[in-house]
């Protein structure tokens, strides 16, 4: 049994169709269908039924594709797993981080860590902060990185960091040599991007139409998306200073006083499940960073 046919009959049970199939896999229409025939020779069933244009799994081939995955996917595995090996890799930390943490501090946290341990090796999982904590939860990931504290009884949650959320227009369209805008000019000409962030946006919202009752809103789930309206002079935004500090610093949005509410501080949590080993040495390491380059700006 060659790996091939096991590849061609995966894309080709994802796709439905020996046409798109081969198109995919960037071989000849005719090569699915001698691959399928060898891999039905293999397995000694009928893998798929004719329906005009498509295909359709028969019942022995959804049996068998149960199976195709797996020889695959072990397949897959064992390369990485030897690759791991041949590049010196001894260990591999596997790390779900929401995206906003992602964004800022992970990189520098990264770099940290592997000038003490070079033979380690991280798997990323960027997810929303909920799932961070099911991965770690789940044992899916070693450590965690989330923007809301968990309430689960099988993970540790503790405070990393606090992030002061910020007001932000863009920097286009103001005067740098005339007054600083007025509040009333900024929430008449921006709407404000909203729910960029888990937690406190209903709140939030609440009180700044209460102190501005003609604000425009727009809702946008992502930190990052939020920002970048803004930078594009499309928008105004509440959003984390760890976000916002090298486009503030390069000029290209500018952080207003509070819009006449207070605003909310947000918070990065540790997650962890049974921390130990190089889980709990890349904590203690993330800890002292933070201590030693954060406390000073946050």
């Amino acid at each position: 049994m060659e790996l091939e046919w096991l590849r061609t009959f995966l894309v080709a049970a994802e796709e439905g169709n020996y046409h798109r199939a081969a198109r995919r896999l960037h071989i000849a229409q005719p090569t699915v269908s001698l691959h399928i025939r060898k891999l039905e020779q293999a397995f000694g069933v009928t893998l798929f039924q004719r329906a005009g244009r498509t295909v359709e799994l028969s019942a022995s081939g959804r049996r068998a594709l149960v199976h195709a995955k797996k020889l695959y996917s072990d397949y897959l595995e064992s390369q990485e797993d030897l690759a791991r090996f041949q590049q010196s890799y001894d260990e591999t930390l596997t790390v779900a981080v929401s995206p906003i943490v992602a964004l800022t501090f992970l990189s520098r946290w990264l770099d940290t860590m592997q000038r003490t341990a070079p033979t380690l090796q991280f798997n990323l999982l960027v997810v929303d902060s909920a799932d961070v904590v099911k991965l770690v939860e789940s044992r899916e990931a070693d450590i965690g990185f989330a923007r809301v504290e968990s309430t689960s009884k099988l993970v540790a949650s503790v405070p990393l960091y606090a992030d002061p959320i910020r007001f932000v227009i863009p920097a286009s369209d103001v005067d740098h040599d005339g007054p600083p805008p007025s509040l009333t000019d900024i929430f008449s000409t921006y709407p404000i991007v909203t729910h960029n962030h888990p937690g406190f946006w209903d709140d939030l919202v609440a009180r700044l139409r209460f102190a501005h009752p003609r604000m425009r809103t727009m809702r946008v789930s992502r930190a990052h998306v939020a920002l970048h309206f803004v930078e594009q002079g499309l928008a105004a935004s509440c959003l984390p200073a760890s976000i916002i500090r090298q486009p503030v610093l390069w000029g290209r949005i500018l952080e207003m006083p509070d819009p006449e509410v207070e605003l909310p501080m947000a918070h990065t949590y540790l997650v962890s499940r049974d921390l130990t080993g190089t889980a709990a040495a890349f904590a203690r390491t993330v800890e002292a960073y933070m201590e030693s380059h954060w406390e000073s700006v946050g």
